[in-house]
């Protein structure tokens, strides 16, 4: 994925979404820091086991609100996806939540070879696909974990062409 995804995703949902960010997509610009703190996004340190970022987005979760995780991690550079982190099943075995794959495609090709922020005209589109539903684990083990990432990765490679 690459910060395109972010704001095509956004546009395409009829709920507003808080996503998970990295520290450096969080301060990509100036105004960055003020945009994620104006949509909820949540900053998730990437280089260590981040407790209080899940704790927020469990909170974010509980009211009934839309988290956007991107579950492969840092930036592709490569256009296609990447292995997924456990950190989305993490998330919704632990609130119970089912999950909705999504597709995005044509963000890589409006960006490659391009600098700054400014992409290229290029169709873009977002496919969803159906809610995975997980069961409520309050303490899910690594066997779990991957078993639901692995689903879900799968849910979205389903999705892309």
């Amino acid at each position: 994925h690459n910060y395109l995804d972010g704001v095509v995703l956004a546009s395409a949902l009829p709920v507003p979404v808080s996503f998970l960010v990295m520290p450096r997509v969080w301060r990509a610009t100036p105004l960055h820091p003020l945009l994620h703190r104006q949509i909820g996004s949540i900053m998730l340190n990437l280089h260590r086991p981040d407790v209080g970022a899940l704790r927020r987005a469990l909170r974010v979760l509980e009211q009934g609100r839309v988290i956007g995780i991107f579950p492969e991690g840092p930036f592709s550079v490569r256009g296609r996806l990447e292995r997924g982190l456990p950190g989305v099943a993490l998330l919704a075995l632990r609130a119970g939540v089912p999950v909705v794959p999504a597709g995005i495609c044509g963000t890589y090709e409006a960006l490659v070879g391009r600098r700054g922020y400014i992409p290229r005209r290029h169709p873009l589109a977002v496919r969803f696909g159906r809610p995975r539903h997980v069961a409520h684990d309050a303490s899910p083990g690594r066997l779990a974990r991957g078993r639901v990432t692995q689903r879900i990765m799968d849910d979205i490679a389903a999705l892309l062409p």
